[in-house]
């Protein structure tokens, strides 16, 4: 199941995403055998995020990403819940749904300053500040926003870095 995970990492990097998600599934389905629900969680929410970029935000992600935080707040509170609150986050503001980004990601927020995890804690910033800004010019947003990139370039998250610059140059033509 780890190596199958590794390798869905892989082909995530080189865009090959059905490749990823298959071999997530197979993974997911390893851990469901062994009774492993933190891995488990783990993979659904790899398999939200894999569907959303194969499909644009069409297809089974919101259901997938439930299903990770279903299947891991039973569990004591994680990182890896902070990351699926900040993945439906994330879904949500995709699909235009502010309120619910901001609600998703203000918990995985909560979350990701208990347990001092700067990839969770980058992603829902990135989220809530997207968010907010989407509705309205506000300063706190901006600071979440501006957070959300230091702390990217100061973990070695390229890929949130890239997401934090994106989003602040098109927020940034959005209020002129």
């Amino acid at each position: 199941a780890r190596l199958l995970e590794a390798w869905a990492g892989e082909l995530t990097l080189i865009n090959r995403h059905r490749e990823a998600i298959a071999a997530r599934e197979r993974a997911l389905a390893i851990h469901r055998r062994r009774g492993d629900r933190l891995r488990e969680g783990i993979n659904l929410r790899w398999l939200a995020r894999l569907h959303w970029f194969d499909r644009g935000g069409q297809g089974p992600s919101i259901e997938l990403a439930r299903q990770a935080i279903d299947t891991l707040q039973p569990l004591p509170a994680s990182r890896e819940l902070a990351l699926a609150y900040s993945t439906l986050s994330h879904l949500c503001l995709v699909r235009e749904d502010m309120a619910g980004a901001q609600l998703w990601g203000l918990r995985a927020i909560e979350l990701a300053e208990a347990s001092d995890d700067a990839e969770a804690m980058t992603h829902a910033l990135n989220n809530v500040g997207s968010a907010i800004l989407r509705l309205r010019d506000d300063a706190l947003a901006w600071n979440r926003l501006t957070r959300s990139l230091e702390l990217a370039l100061q973990h070695g998250l390229e890929v949130d870095a890239a997401r934090a610059y994106n989003n602040l140059f098109i927020l940034c033509v959005i209020h002129h």
